[in-house]
């Protein structure tokens, strides 16, 4: 028959064994939901954080963008005063009158809106503004002497041209007035959505995109092209609920994300998993060590102990 005491030190080995893989488990099992909740914590925070500062941003944008008009719309109808008093629409004429108002650029249209005489400053004109120019509401001033009209016109740079037209005084015809604003220019005195991203870095909070119309808009990741986005972003799209943090795969990685709605724009957050699965690892690892020191430290205080007692018994 076995003898009971045999067994006693096996079955402290299994027992020291299980309850290590059990600390390192639990242990784990923390770091991971505290992890977790450390990135949905920083993702709702970032989310919330964009929405009110998109609002401030848009109201400071629109009253500017309001200043602006009101500005280019007194100009074009100083400009038909101007012209009415001269009765002079050549090139150099004009070229005068564009010092004389500050803006960039003067078209005179006929009554059928074709262009009877223009001139810029810098090249940006009706060449590049046909399609606004042709609009209804620009060539129905012809016909009311006291309406005004005013637009303003995104290039394909990133400049924008204030685009005004007043009925002319003195005869058929409409003018126009153009100020024309680079996209250097226009992006250092214009909020945008990329500005709200400035600071957030892809390692404390990772990877947002702005997304508005199909097209990202912004983001605080240089390598996501502007536009189309990234395939993780088109999984996330496919695969995660609006406001809830959610496990999804891409490219055979795993990864977190969520995403929300916000005024005309849509916000995207991921992050990838193994950023706070490293922490659990950690964490289980640095249990691990523990135990084994206090484990360790038990069974050399118990050898200690049991080799005195031996000592005292051979004495």
């Amino acid at each position: 028959m076995t003898d009971p005491a045999k067994k006693k030190p096996g079955l402290r080995i299994v027992a020291v064994v299980a309850g290590g893989l059990a600390a390192v488990a639990v242990a784990s099992s923390i770091a991971i939901r505290s992890a977790y909740e450390g990135v949905e914590s920083r993702a709702f925070s970032t989310i919330d954080y964009i929405r009110q500062q998109s609002l401030t941003y848009e109201s400071y944008n629109h009253a500017t963008s309001m200043k602006s008009t009101m500005r280019a719309l007194e100009n074009a109808t100083n400009l038909a005063r101007e012209i009415a008093g001269d009765g002079d629409t050549d090139p150099q004429k004009l070229a005068d009158y564009a010092r004389d108002l500050r803006v960039t650029g003067v078209i005179v249209l006929d009554a059928d809106g074709r262009v009877a005489s223009e001139y810029t400053t810098d090249g940006v004109g009706s060449a590049q503004l046909v399609d606004e120019l042709s609009r209804g509401a620009l060539l129905d001033v012809a016909q009311n002497g006291s309406k005004v009209y005013g637009s303003a016109v995104t290039l394909p740079d990133g400049g924008r041209v204030d685009v005004d037209a007043a009925c002319r005084e003195d005869a058929p015809g409409i003018v126009v007035s153009l100020y024309h604003t680079s996209a250097d220019f226009a992006n250092r005195y214009t909020l945008t959505l990329q500005n709200l991203l400035s600071g957030y870095s892809t390692e404390d909070n990772g990877t947002v995109d702005i997304e508005q119309g199909a097209r990202v808009v912004a983001s605080n990741d240089e390598s996501v092209a502007a536009g189309s986005g990234s395939e993780v972003l088109g999984s996330l799209k496919r695969r995660c609920a609006a406001h809830k943090l959610t496990f999804f795969r891409s490219g055979g990685q795993d990864y977190l994300g969520t995403l929300a709605h916000a005024c005309d724009y849509y916000v995207y957050i991921y992050t990838p998993a193994s950023s706070f699965a490293r922490g659990a690892v950690l964490a289980g690892a640095a249990t691990l060590a523990f135990y084994v020191a206090a484990v360790a430290g038990m069974a050399s205080s118990r050898w200690r102990v049991e080799h005195r007692f031996l000592e005292q018994a051979i004495e």
